[in-house]
């Protein structure tokens, strides 16, 4: 029989705090550097920590059935741990109570967060929905950017950049897990649009999205230029003929280097 420890071991492992720590920064993305209170900074880090703890906990109980067996998902091909809802339930409660010192704005956008994990792996589980995965996967990250009550100019070509860039990775994200989302019934964005057009949407998506971040730079200050040419190198990574999953992994590290350069180039230009 499981015990106490190891069932909570396994409900932590479900977490998967190495795939979402880098997003739990983007409170910061918008906020130049001595803006905020060192408290205020810390309570929107660790209020976004909470919130995709929830989202990717919540996602690994609901794909434990579809998943295969790895490092993916913890719980995959077993039943959940006793411990896990109490363990959500916790990230949920210390998320809401870190908004406290953040104001509405920081308050309403942990709401969105939360709100789009329960709807993108909960009952209503629209990641299984073409194009509603897409919104659901959004309202989760995009509403970090804006838990912190100050902002720097650069924040609207962060939203824009950011909003490319999880559009591009998820997509790569359901071509990888085509044959698990079969499996499960599940009817993703990237399921019904095929692999051609996904290749063409990721292709188009940034390219769109480098024009309009260079349109900002040419009239605002140079400060969204290294944003749009990290989106570029996204986009040129993401249709690579390569396998999804690897492209998923390297794009991923790819938009990482692009938000960081772009936090630089809003908080110089």
């Amino acid at each position: 029989m499981e015990t106490f420890a190891s069932d909570l071991r396994r409900s932590l492992a479900a977490l998967r705090v190495r795939q979402w720590a880098p997003f739990a920064l983007l409170p910061l993305g918008a906020v130049a550097p001595g803006e905020l209170p060192a408290g205020v900074a810390a309570a929107a880090l660790g209020s976004a920590a909470g919130s995709l703890a929830f989202a990717y906990g919540l996602n690994a109980r609901a794909d434990a059935p579809s998943d295969a067996p790895g490092a993916k998902n913890p719980l995959a091909g077993g039943e959940p741990p006793r411990t896990l809802a109490p363990v959500l339930a916790l990230a949920v409660l210390g998320a809401a109570a870190l908004t406290a010192p953040l104001g509405p704005q920081g308050q309403a956008a942990l709401g969105v967060s939360l709100l789009g994990g329960w709807l993108y792996s909960g009952p209503a589980r629209l990641k299984a929905r073409p194009g509603f995965g897409l919104l659901g996967n959004h309202a989760i990250f995009l509403p970090l950017l804006y838990l912190g009550p100050g902002a720097t100019p650069g924040r609207p070509a962060l939203t824009l950049a950011l909003l490319v860039l999880l559009t591009q990775n998820q997509l790569l994200h359901e071509l990888a897990d085509r044959a698990e989302d079969r499996r499960a019934g599940d009817r993703t964005t990237a399921l019904w649009l095929g692999p051609d057009r996904v290749d063409a949407v990721v292709r188009g998506t940034g390219l769109l999205g480098a024009a309009l971040l260079g349109g900002l730079a040419a009239f605002g200050g140079w400060g969204p230029l290294p944003l749009a040419l990290g989106l570029l190198a996204a986009t040129v990574v993401g249709t690579l003929p390569r396998d999804p999953a690897t492209l998923r992994r390297v794009h991923g590290r790819v938009a990482l280097g692009a938000g960081a350069l772009g936090y630089l180039g809003a908080l110089v230009g």
